[in-house]
């Protein structure tokens, strides 16, 4: 016993159709068809009946908004630029002495402006 596909508008077929097209563009919404798949979808939209659109409709929206951020350029703050620069210099050894022997893992209680530094000592409230 299968089910019959009839073209119509609000078929099983349709539907079946939307939700295969909804997952593909859900699973990788960086794909060079993606955003076409969801125009496909969007002018076959209104041959859906009213309960199949309320049913599809959260489903369509966030595969439009994958689609959509996987579009995007990648945000970058200055905060990943500084880490960024941070690191880049480490890697090309840009050290230029600033950092002495704390540069070369020397211990916590190394001296540090010619006193060495043995215990905590609380400070102001």
């Amino acid at each position: 016993m299968g089910v019959e596909r009839s073209g119509r508008a609000g078929s099983f077929g349709w539907v079946h159709d939307a939700l295969t097209t909804l997952a593909s563009v859900w699973k990788e919404p960086a794909a060079p068809g993606a955003s076409a798949a969801l125009d496909r979808l969007r002018g076959r939209w209104p041959g859906l009946s009213a309960e199949e659109r309320a049913a599809l409709t959260p489903i369509a929206r966030l595969a439009a908004a994958r689609v959509t951020a996987a579009s995007a350029p990648p945000v970058v703050s200055e905060e990943d630029d500084y880490y960024a620069s941070i690191a880049a210099s480490e890697e090309d050894g840009d050290d230029d002495g600033r950092w002495g022997d704390a540069a070369a893992g020397s211990s916590p209680a190394a001296p540090v402006g010619g006193e060495a530094v043995t215990e905590r000592r609380p400070g102001p409230a």
